[in-house]
């Protein structure tokens, strides 16, 4: 892990970081359903879309620092930043006890899936696997207008609600081309999604548990994919 830190503060010297101090950004608000919680912190925001924080939440119980991805689109609100958080780890199992007003410190932010989609000359193909989607949301609602977007998304049933059939919702009214599935895609299913450009020249993001993300990554690879068209972000719980 102290390894991973470092290389973490070495691309944000490279890239540019924020570090706020816990007197500088607090939990704004909360909704709370059976399994997500989000947060709004309001701070002045250097965000890019899929980027990460290391949050660190200065209340008992939460002195460890934790990775999360931002779901909301940095052009939407300059002063805002919503983090998506489904409690499936340890930790975030926890996240529920955060009280209103708890006061948190956040390191970052951390992240390149912008600037390689911002760059690309062809169709983007976003993969959320379950609550890999949260920062895929924010891609999607950035980029809408400005250049060709698909959203693919394995998830259950359970997640279908709250504030990700929110998100939903509102890609639906942009010109972002959405295919949901319980549960993971086919190959066969696949090809019947995806169009020849998309196969040609398509870059591909790819975000969920390490184990799936590989497995998917083989799926794409045998429908057509190259390995170079291929990103990905490996969460751990």
């Amino acid at each position: 892990m102290g390894k991973y830190r470092f290389l973490l503060g070495l691309l944000a010297v490279l890239f540019g970081s924020l570090f706020l101090d816990a007197n500088k950004a607090i939990v704004q608000a909360k909704e709370n359903d059976k399994k997500t919680l989000i947060i709004y912190f309001s701070m002045s925001n250097t965000t890019k879309e899929a980027d990460f924080y290391f949050i660190t939440f200065k209340e008992k119980n939460f002195t460890e620092s934790h990775p999360f991805s931002v779901a909301s689109a940095p052009s939407e609100k300059a002063d805002e930043v919503i983090f998506m958080i489904h409690k499936t780890g340890d930790f975030t199992q926890k996240i529920g006890q955060i009280k209103r007003g708890t006061k948190v410190s956040l390191e970052g932010p951390f992240g390149l899936f912008d600037r390689y989609v911002k760059s690309a000359k062809g169709p983007v193909i976003l993969y959320g696997l379950g609550t890999g989607v949260a920062p895929l949301f924010s891609l999607a609602l950035e980029y809408a207008e400005q250049k060709p977007i698909h959203l693919i998304w394995s998830t259950n049933g359970q997640m279908l609600t709250g504030y990700y059939q929110e998100m939903l919702a509102r890609l639906q009214k942009t010109k972002v081309k959405l295919d949901v599935k319980q549960h993971r895609f086919t190959p066969d299913e696949l090809r019947q999604k995806l169009t020849a450009e998309e196969l040609k020249t398509g870059l591909v993001v790819v975000v969920g548990s390490a184990p799936v993300v590989l497995q998917v990554e083989q799926t794409l690879k045998a429908v057509g994919f190259s390995e170079k068209q291929i990103l990905d972000e490996r969460l751990t719980m």
